[in-house]
């Protein structure tokens, strides 16, 4: 009885650690070509977490030299990064989310990785775009809002399964303890 108790709890514990996340895929297309964009959002309880995956795909000869997504709010964001050795941007000193390199950039076939944190929550018709000298791909993507919420309202899947697995041991216990005092 112990074991399936603390169970319980354990099972209760996790279910109540909030995580959400929202995604979107797009396609960046100008005269530079067609680049993938996976973005995913996710909240950890205190700040959200952008991430984004951006793959070339048909780019040609060219080079990605420039990273950037709009933020017509100049919210604050903080620990952008990327796995590509591209320049991250900081705030307050670059508002606009801009990763660059002018060096080796991303060519055809290429992908990379962009993140940052910001506790604004995310929006999904955001302006990306992705620049090499006079020619440019751009679309829409997740991006930040002008609104922090501690309730965002995207749950994650997997921690409502969890809470329904929850309530569906609790329901089970029941049934059996009643069944056992009759």
């Amino acid at each position: 009885m112990t074991r399936i108790l603390a169970a319980l709890i354990v099972v209760f514990v996790l279910a109540a650690v909030p995580t959400w996340a929202i995604s979107k895929d797009s396609l960046l297309q100008g005269d530079l070509g067609v680049l993938a964009l996976h973005a995913e959002a996710t909240w950890d309880g205190s700040l959200w977490l952008y991430e984004y995956t951006l793959t070339c795909q048909s780019i040609d000869s060219r080079i990605a030299h420039v990273f950037s997504l709009d933020n017509p709010n100049m919210s604050a964001y903080i620990n952008a990064s990327n796995d590509s050795g591209f320049i991250d941007p900081s705030w307050p000193d670059l508002t606009i989310p801009e990763w660059r390199n002018i060096t080796t950039g991303l060519v055809q076939g290429q992908t990379a990785k962009f993140s940052f944190q910001s506790a604004y929550e995310p929006v999904d018709n955001v302006f990306a775009m992705v620049v090499n000298g006079g020619t440019a791909a751009w679309g829409e993507t997740l991006g930040m809002s002008n609104r922090t919420n501690d309730n965002p309202v995207v749950p994650e899947p997997g921690a409502m399964m969890l809470a329904a697995v929850g309530l569906a041991t609790v329901s089970g216990l029941r049934r059996q303890l009643s069944r056992m005092k009759n």
